[in-house]
């Protein structure tokens, strides 16, 4: 079985379908590649988002027509944000995809993968010390600890240097990095200080002015690990990036205990996926929707919240421990006497 997100941009339609897979495909029919099936009757294209040994659908399951490509260009990493952006902000899946993922080139594609690039040499972080807390947010990008911070860069300081010399510091310990900047100039400044650090093989720019092959060319470098370093503007966020030398963000999915009086996280805890075992079948999107679904309860020092994936948890409402959880993803009889179905 294959689970497809077909490209159809209605909201009702936002969800994975499944299809059998014939012996034909079964090898190229890989975890993000491109695929075309027939829906309502018509042939459309789509991302394999999974295979899996059985289907919840009752009814009959089409075949997939073909697999487009081998190659898997939608990354999990890439696929769980655009749900998280499309949920967020009221979109569909098939919308953000678009946007993440370029138009296939088939001769781009054909090329032999270039070699990755060497990590180059820790870059000299002189420039850093003319801030009181530069050098130890180099330190903790190069450890891969949490390194958030807001840099208002000293008058004629040379920002797109800085900026590369972190990018270079990430890079020197195998990790990716991305710089988004404003505009199409910011990018030829900043890519022009990356190369001189890091070397011309070692670091793309991702812009629109950018003809459709070499587009796709350099971002199927960034996809296969050839390359770490992406400097671009908006659109480039969505570039896949080999363990990126980045933390996580502060509002990721989960529950947040913030103290009133100091407006600081008195404790946090971060939803995960849920997938294991047969759980995927009950749940086709616990692996993208796993967040708290609505405000939870407190009851007698204890926070009750439901996940979005069928969940529900109770925490320590003073030091946010984990309590219990239960998942209501089962059967249930109902009153009337029909077989229900929980985990939403």
């Amino acid at each position: 079985m294959a689970r497809i997100a077909v490209d159809m941009p209605l909201a009702h339609l936002d969800r994975p379908f499944d299809y059998r897979v014939p012996d034909t495909l079964d090898a190229d029919a890989v975890p993000g590649c491109r695929v075309r099936v027939r829906f309502a009757g018509q042939l459309v294209d789509g991302y394999l988002l999974d295979r899996v040994e059985q289907s919840q659908h009752q009814g009959k399951l089409l075949f997939l027509e073909r697999v487009v490509s081998p190659e898997p260009v939608l990354s999990p990493e890439i696929a769980r944000l655009a749900r998280v952006i499309a949920d967020r902000y009221a979109g569909t899946l098939a919308d953000v995809l678009r946007l993440a993922v370029p138009p296939r080139h088939a001769r781009v594609e054909k090329e032999p993968p270039g070699e990755p690039a060497v990590p180059p040499a820790a870059p000299d972080l002189t420039g850093w010390r003319r801030y009181p807390l530069g050098p130890s947010y180099a330190e903790a990008v190069r450890a891969g600890r949490p390194a958030r911070a807001v840099w208002q860069a000293l008058p004629m300081e040379d920002w797109p240097t800085r900026l590369a010399e972190v990018a270079a510091e990430a890079a020197s310990v195998g990790r990716g990095a991305l710089l988004v900047v404003p505009d199409h100039r910011d990018v030829t400044r900043l890519h022009a200080a990356c190369r001189e650090l890091l070397g011309e093989s070692a670091v793309v720019a991702l812009s629109a002015d950018l003809g459709p092959a070499e587009r796709y060319r350099r971002w199927l470098s960034v996809r296969r690990g050839t390359v770490r370093v992406v400097i671009g503007t908006r659109a480039a966020m969505f570039a896949p990036i080999a363990d990126p030398g980045v933390p996580e963000p502060l509002n990721a999915a989960g529950l947040y205990a913030i103290d009133i009086a100091t407006g600081k996280v008195a404790w946090s805890w971060k939803a995960q996926p849920g997938c294991d075992h047969d759980r995927k079948t009950k749940v086709p999107t616990c692996d993208v929707r796993f967040g708290i679904s609505a405000p939870p309860l407190v009851i007698d020092g204890t926070v009750i919240a439901g996940g979005l994936d069928g969940r529900l948890y109770a925490f320590d409402a003073k030091t946010g421990a984990l309590l219990a959880t239960h998942d209501t993803a089962v059967a249930y009889q109902t009153v009337n006497k029909l077989a229900g179905a929980g985990g939403s």
